[in-house]
């Protein structure tokens, strides 16, 4: 989402509100418009983020994979055509579904599922 502004025109209360809020100043600024000009040419330049690491990188990264970290794992390759070795997975660490897991066999499914 791309916003942009145009701070040669007069700028309303309520635009002042919306940019107090986008930029996270407390409020004081939307009182003073000219102390908001150069945050609203900031906030206007700020680059693209940087996307996402996928779900891969994530498991990698960290020296404990997560629940959320199983889901998406699972996600990824019951989407990928490999459902069978999610449910043997899933089967072996004793629950029908990855939200099921407990905490202790989130690594040993993740394993699993990484071979």
């Amino acid at each position: 989402m791309q916003i942009t502004i145009d701070t040669n025109e007069e700028l309303s209360a309520k635009d002042l509100e919306v940019l107090a809020l986008l930029t996270g100043s407390n409020g004081a600024a939307a009182e003073k418009p000219k102390a908001t000009a150069p945050a609203k040419k900031a906030a206007a330049a700020k680059p693209a983020p940087e996307p996402e690491p996928e779900a891969e990188e994530d498991l990698l990264g960290g020296d404990t994979p997560t629940m959320a970290d199983a889901v998406a794992l699972a996600t990824k390759l019951v989407s990928a055509g490999e459902a069978a070795k999610v449910k043997a997975a899933l089967a072996d660490a004793g629950a029908k579904r990855v939200s099921e897991l407990d905490e202790d066999k989130i690594a040993g499914f993740v394993a699993a599922l990484s071979d």
